[in-house]
């Protein structure tokens, strides 16, 4: 009596790295585009338009666009797939990544799965590097934060110094105020003692 006894790589892992890998990739293009892009907002008869807090950072948007890019290119692995999109992995209409064949990916796990983690870690290290630049310390969000904190620090010192020249103003031109009052009474009352002497002078005549 004999048996066969068949091995079979587990693929439950590698398809939930994958969809693991496709939530994150969407995420971060949703980010970058939600702080980029300039929103236009209607309220009745008008139209405004609301800046993201990154639209002036084209580096943010030029990153969005080179991790696109890498999602299309052909990869330059050893393995069988020269793209993700030979294993069902593509970009949607809303330029979200999807699986849309599930057939091929499911086949490639089965069966190329070596293949599959060459190619993966193609792409992997490809779009590490692009963000290394930004993520790393002293990379450029550091930089940048360290920037922003920079002016926030000018602009609070800014604003104390205006507040404190606002204050300065404001008790001169109360002291300013105080002293006309003052010099008004006193010719009010001059005025006053004028008349009752021209009053008297009248009488004697």
């Amino acid at each position: 009596q004999t048996a066969t006894l068949t091995i079979s790589d587990d693929t439950t892992q590698a398809r939930s790295a994958i969809d693991s890998f496709i939530s994150n990739f969407n995420e971060v293009l949703l980010f970058i585009e939600s702080k980029t892009e300039i929103t236009e907002v209607t309220s009745g008869d008008e139209t405004t338009y609301q800046r993201g807090v990154l639209t002036d950072e084209t580096v943010f948007s030029d990153l969005r666009t080179d991790l696109m890019t890498k999602f299309f290119e052909q990869s330059t692995n050893d393995g069988l797939f020269a793209g993700l999109r030979e294993i069902g992995i593509t970009l949607n209409d809303s330029l979200q990544a999807t699986v849309s064949d599930e057939d091929a990916l499911t086949d490639a796990l089965t069966n190329n799965i070596s293949d599959v983690n060459a190619l993966f870690d193609d792409v992997f290290g490809e779009m590490d590097t692009m963000l290394e630049r930004f993520t790393k310390v002293d990379g450029y969000l550091d930089n940048a934060i360290d920037g922003y904190n920079r002016i926030e620090t000018e602009l609070e010192t800014d604003i104390t110094v205006l507040t404190e020249r606002l204050y300065e103003r404001r008790d001169f031109l109360i002291l300013q105020y105080g002293e006309m009052q003052a010099q008004l009474m006193s010719l009010q009352y001059a005025q006053q003692q004028w008349a009752g002497i021209a009053g008297q002078v009248n009488s004697l005549f």
